[in-house]
């Protein structure tokens, strides 16, 4: 083989990962899904959190939610711009910091909660966790 020919398989390679990127349409905001990891794993830490409610483990479980709800957060308001509806921003960012303040662990607002109203909040709110990582979109940084 010559050294100034590329190889077919070099060539085959080129043109089948060349094929598969992805391309948006013209006028369409390049976007990420930059919420899904952050909203699986708080929801995952909120929902592995019932099972440590009572523990010292739990303050750990607070930490990680609420850092996690906070980056959700900063998700949000970044991608307000490419949000469908434009009011979808305003009422989503209110929930999660809703999961911050009442997940805080400097500020104990759950010390007193306990039972099945607990329970149910927890549930709740790695519901709506999960389901507003699956919302945010935020644009991507320019290349």
């Amino acid at each position: 083989m010559n050294k100034s020919t590329p190889s077919r398989a070099s060539s085959r390679t080129s043109s089948r990962t060349s094929s598969r990127t992805y391309r948006p349409k013209s006028g369409q905001p390049e976007f990420m899904r930059a919420g899904l990891v952050p909203g699986l794993l708080t929801s995952v830490a909120i929902l592995g959190g019932m099972l440590l409610d009572d523990t010292e483990w739990f303050i750990t479980i607070r930490f990680a939610v609420s850092i996690l709800a906070a980056i959700m957060v900063v998700f949000t308001v970044q991608g307000r711009e490419i949000a469908r509806p434009k009011w979808l921003t305003w009422v989503i960012a209110p929930i999660l910091v809703a999961v911050v303040v009442l997940y805080n662990p400097i500020n104990d607002l759950t010390g007193g909660l306990s039972g099945q109203p607990w329970a149910l909040t927890q549930v709740a709110a790695a519901a709506l966790v999960c389901a507003i990582g699956f919302v945010i979109r935020t644009p991507l940084p320019a290349k």
